[in-house]
């Protein structure tokens, strides 16, 4: 008598369990993870990037003398302080402009002394000169203030320069490094103290 095998067939050609995928729904603890070349806070040693802090300037400047001041926030401090980075004095500006202004130490006046003598300018002679001077120390203070500004990592600038001069300074750096200045005071405090720089901003 002929039998059904149909029930030995079936066991025969069962189908395996399919497993889960690998990692899905599955929790690895830090040391599997790590087994398997996961990283974690645990086993991967590369510190998080900070970014560098960035400075802020104070400079003050007038045509005989630029200082340019860090602002310092030492932990700790009780206020900010001020750090001279950098003092720069044109030469003999002073003396250049005083001596063109009196021609000479005073000598030929206008209206005396013979015309033509070395020494005898007239009054728009002497204007020109001094405005000649005026324009190539103005060039020289900028092109600190420009340096200054330039480094990437100088955030801000408070900039303080006498009325007449604040401007033509302001006039010859480039518009990145006045994009810079933060606060721009006309007036002349070079000889103001460092200690009360900030508050005059």
């Amino acid at each position: 008598m002929w039998r059904s095998s149909a029930p030995a067939c079936a066991s025969r050609f069962k189908k395996p369990a399919v497993s889960p995928r690998e990692g899905a729904g599955v929790h690895l603890s830090p040391g599997v993870c790590a087994r398997r070349g996961g990283r974690t806070p645990e086993t991967d040693p590369t510190p998080p990037e900070i970014e560098p802090m960035k400075n802020k300037l104070v400079i003050v400047t007038d045509l005989g003398c630029f200082r340019a001041y860090r602002v310092d926030r030492s932990a700790g401090a009780r206020s900010p302080r001020l750090k001279l980075i950098e003092e720069f004095t044109p030469e003999n500006a002073h003396a250049r402009l005083s001596e063109i202004v009196t021609d000479g130490a005073g000598r030929f006046p206008k209206g005396a002394g013979p015309q033509n003598v070395s020494g005898d300018m007239s009054s728009g002679e002497r204007n020109d000169l001094v405005l000649a001077e005026r324009r190539r120390l103005i060039k020289q203070v900028a092109a600190r203030l420009e340096a200054q500004l330039a480094a990437d990592d100088v955030e801000s600038c408070r900039f303080a320069a006498a009325s007449e001069i604040n401007r033509q300074i302001l006039d010859e750096v480039s518009p990145r490094a006045r994009g810079k200045i933060a606060a721009n005071v006309a007036g002349n405090l070079v000889k103001t103290d460092k200690s009360e720089l900030l508050q005059r901003f």
